[in-house]
């Protein structure tokens, strides 16, 4: 059995606000690739967030992240993540 649980990263100061909401994998079935996958995914998260804590040159940022869970055809699940900035008048999503 495979589920999807919420996980998430919060900060909020003066210039630099940030909301990181990702999916941790779990399984019954334990495999390296799924521990591979939530790595992987954290890793990324951390990434955007130290990149755009570098990036925003004192400047009032946002940042958030959220993802999505799909289930296609053949058992194939799809969690696509949303990368989002915002700085000044700026909206940046990847």
């Amino acid at each position: 059995m495979l589920l999807i649980q919420t996980s998430s990263i919060e900060n909020n100061d003066n210039l630099y606000l940030y909301s990181l909401i990702y999916p941790i994998i779990k399984s019954d079935n334990k495999k390296n690739i799924i521990e591979h996958i939530n790595n992987r995914i954290y890793e990324d998260v951390i990434t955007f967030k130290n990149v755009a804590k570098d990036i925003t040159n004192n400047n009032l940022s946002c940042i958030s992240t959220n993802y999505y869970t799909m289930y296609n055809d053949n058992g194939i699940i799809s969690i696509p993540i949303e990368f989002t900035q915002l700085e000044g008048l700026y909206n940046i999503s990847y």
